[in-house]
């Protein structure tokens, strides 16, 4: 999964990287099922989880379209 985000990044022309999580993300659930990876995108000076996070249109726009490709890419296969 995390190969197919990656790929899916790349051709949106986006850059990317591995980033592992040890936090209690729903994916870490789910991952007991059935395969599972994140698309994180960026926040306003690195901050997260916290009142002044902030993500502008642009890197959301672009997280959604990573999702997107990345769940076409996946129904393919």
């Amino acid at each position: 999964v995390r190969e197919v985000i990656r790929a899916a990044a790349a051709a949106a022309g986006l850059t990317s990287c591995l980033m592992p999580s040890g936090a209690g993300h729903d994916a870490q659930n789910l991952a007991r099922i059935a395969p599972a990876g994140m698309i994180f995108v960026p926040s306003a000076g690195g901050i997260s989880h916290a009142k002044t996070e902030f993500t502008g249109a642009r890197d959301v726009e672009h997280g959604a379209e990573v999702l997107l490709q990345s769940l076409l890419r996946l129904d393919r296969m």
